[in-house]
């Protein structure tokens, strides 16, 4: 055989063996949900009365998944479609769903996290329990189709304290995405279940410090102040994004946690 021929074929066999040892890369993470995990605006336009001009003024609200890429390095992409407001019924009527779809690849891990604004009685938004399951089951089964990889989670919890215990007004939803998880042996992350623990930990006054509560006169987007008990602020998300973290460790997912900074 030439010599030539015999290093072309050295060079191919060295090409297919890094091709099934090499590690992946570009491990993407497609994310759904509602406004605990979205990409919050960092500032928003408000009209100073007083001035006559409108101020771009920060926004202290954060999402969960916002804060996500801070701790993986460039070989995990993320990408965020979950947004304020969506149930699992309005994800799928406002086309949300089939957009995620038309851009999942094989391989991609999907994180599927709804049930706060399923509770709504917003007719566009209210899911029965029924619908629900039914809902996050359908979800499951389009991403398999496509050779992906879902990770369910339940509903984070609010910080509603009643008579000094903290309430768990998503309890029904959340036990249907643990049965589910379990009839379909899914990867699943019960971050509700995390989230009470570190609100509890915090306790009932200093776990205000993980949601937007604000004074009067404190920001323009909130003249007011507000006192909300669902929507985190930077370290709150933080916070929760790394309960995420742990339940990547939890599950052994080492394409992922192997891509850790």
């Amino acid at each position: 055989m030439k010599t030539a021929t015999k290093k072309a074929l050295i060079i191919l066999s060295a090409f297919f063996l890094l091709a099934f040892i090499a590690p992946r890369k570009n491990i993407r993470i497609l994310m759904c949900g509602d406004s605990t995990m979205t990409i919050q605006p960092l500032s928003k336009s408000v009209y100073d009365s007083i001035m006559a001009i409108w101020i771009d003024e920060p926004f202290p609200v954060r999402g969960w998944g916002q804060m996500l890429p801070a701790f993986f390095n460039s070989n995990v992409i993320i990408q965020n479609y979950a947004k304020s407001g969506k149930s699992s019924k309005s994800f799928i009527n406002d086309g949300l769903w089939s957009k995620m779809l038309s851009n999942l690849w094989e391989d991609d891990y999907v994180v599927i996290e709804f049930g706060i604004n399923d509770i709504s009685t917003n007719p566009d938004r209210h899911s029965t329990p029924q619908e629900f399951e039914t809902n996050i089951k359908k979800f499951l089964v389009d991403v398999k189709k496509k050779g992906a990889i879902p990770i369910l989670c339940t509903p984070m919890s609010s910080r509603k304290f009643v008579n000094g215990s903290l309430a768990n007004d998503y309890k029904v939803y959340s036990d249907i995405v643990r049965k589910i998880a379990v009839e379909e042996s899914v990867l699943f992350i019960d971050m509700e279940k995390k989230g009470r623990e570190i609100i509890l930990k915090y306790g009932e006054k200093e776990s205000e410090k993980l949601f937007v509560n604000l004074k009067p006169g404190v920001n323009r987007n909130f003249p007011k102040g507000v006192n909300d008990v669902t929507h985190f602020n930077e370290l709150g998300a933080t916070l929760m994004a790394k309960e995420f973290i742990k339940g990547l460790h939890e599950l052994k997912i080492n394409d992922l946690t192997q891509n850790l900074k």
